[in-house]
């Protein structure tokens, strides 16, 4: 038997975990784009922090092709595409994520990464 946490991010308005399978789907690829690899003691090949990217190498190339290989590991994922701007400075990345689930659903994700270590959306 497996289970998993819920956080706060996976509630609605009521404390209830949310009902629509893309909204998790969307909350899980937040998670697997802000948990730092190796730190999730259930699978330690899981998530690839965006904000240690951001605060390293700032190597955008590398860190989009390795948001998309994390993102694919989900079995959810039938296509994937990101693309980064970056904002200049701290004001952070813009990432906008695309997802074709195997469902044959779109998802498109955009937040903003800032400076401060921060998730924002526009």
């Amino acid at each position: 038997m497996s289970s998993e946490w819920v956080m706060l991010d996976d509630l609605d308005a009521f404390a209830a975990e949310h009902s629509d399978p893309m909204a998790a789907f969307e909350e899980d690829i937040i998670h697997r784009i802000t948990t730092r690899h190796g730190s999730n003691l259930d699978d330690e090949d899981f998530g690839e922090s965006i904000f240690d990217w951001l605060s390293g190498s700032r190597d955008l190339d590398g860190m989009k092709a390795a948001l998309v290989t994390e993102i694919s590991r989900d079995a959810r994922t039938a296509a994937v595409s990101v693309s980064l701007e970056d904002l200049g400075g701290d004001l952070g990345v813009r990432i906008t994520i695309d997802v074709e689930a195997d469902s044959g659903e779109l998802l498109r994700i955009v937040r903003i990464a800032t400076g401060g270590g921060e998730l924002v959306s526009e």
